[in-house]
């Protein structure tokens, strides 16, 4: 299914943060996961969003 979508922009909230309440379960991807999602649709422009994260999560 992906390989037929087209798409112009494409805005991934980075970071990998997690809760500490939570364990190693990430709520945003990472810059690597990021990379794997973005090479099958292959869109035009990809934004980054809020790669910083948050205070109460916890970047890892």
């Amino acid at each position: 299914m992906a390989r037929r979508l087209v798409i112009d922009v494409a805005l991934l909230h980075l970071s990998a943060v997690r809760f500490g309440l939570t364990g190693p379960v990430k709520y945003t991807m990472g810059a690597r996961d990021a990379t794997r999602v973005i090479r099958v649709p292959h869109p035009r422009i990809t934004v980054a969003v809020n790669y910083e994260g948050w205070t109460p999560f916890q970047r890892k």
